[in-house]
């Protein structure tokens, strides 16, 4: 003889045998003879009592809901019903309940698909207009970036021509002042007058020819070595 302990949808005998009644479906298992120091089979009847603790949390989480909704709309019987009411009661108040259960998921699937499609039309509507308002900064920001290049690079000319007009100003006023001392070197190579001759001073030009002269150069010599490089008049 077994003694039976039962807790919500668990029963638990005294000879270890472990059964889980979820509505009209009920399993049992377990109670193998246990030996002095056998712990296996209380493994095994921990095992199943976790497994049969995950069938009925999955069997709550979708029969309850679908029945509290499927009795509303008057087609399938209430929770406590399922659980506490025979076959035979179940065929007469609602026959086919299987179906009835199919009929009230795929509603409630419509209900919900209903129900979303004002949200899913919004977050479309919100994302429409995200994507709408980052184009226009971005194209703003192009804006912004291309009249900061025009302003830099109209500002990049401004100072160029400054510049130049400051350098012919003080090209001019050199040439209109008196001519700086011309130092000659030792030995008057074409290196240093295609260094220097470029740059004299119109005032100097006089000057390093008298002294190419006075060291023995010829018109020739002048004409051909020195001319070139002398600037414009």
């Amino acid at each position: 003889m077994s003694i039976w302990l039962r807790a919500g949808p668990l029963k638990l005998s005294s000879r270890g045998r472990v059964g889980v009644r979820v509505g009209p479906v009920s399993a049992y298992g377990g109670g193998r003879r246990r030996r002095s120091g056998d712990v296996s089979g209380w493994g095994l009847l921990v095992g199943f009592a976790l497994v049969a603790l995950v069938i009925y949390a999955i069997y709550l989480a979708v029969m309850w809901p679908l029945s509290l909704w499927g009795h509303a709309l008057h087609l399938t019987p209430s929770f406590h019903e399922l659980r506490n009411r025979n076959g035979v009661w179940m065929h007469h108040h609602y026959p086919l309940v299987g179906l009835r259960y199919v009929g009230a998921a795929a509603l409630g699937l419509l209900a919900l698909a209903i129900v979303s499609l004002p949200l899913i039309s919004r977050g479309k509507r919100a994302s429409a207009e995200a994507r709408a308002a980052e184009a226009t900064a971005r194209q703003q920001r192009q804006l912004e970036d291309a009249e900061r290049a025009e302003t830099q690079k109209r500002e990049a000319t401004e100072q160029r021509v400054a510049l130049a007009a400051k350098a012919e100003q003080i090209h001019a006023e050199w040439l209109s002042g008196p001519p700086p001392a011309l130092q000659f070197p030792g030995r008057v190579t074409a290196t240093w007058i295609a260094n220097h001759v470029p740059h004299l001073h119109p005032g100097q030009v006089p000057v390093l020819l008298a002294e190419l002269r006075r060291r023995g150069w010829t018109e020739e010599d002048i004409t051909a070595r020195i001319n070139p490089y002398l600037p414009a008049a």
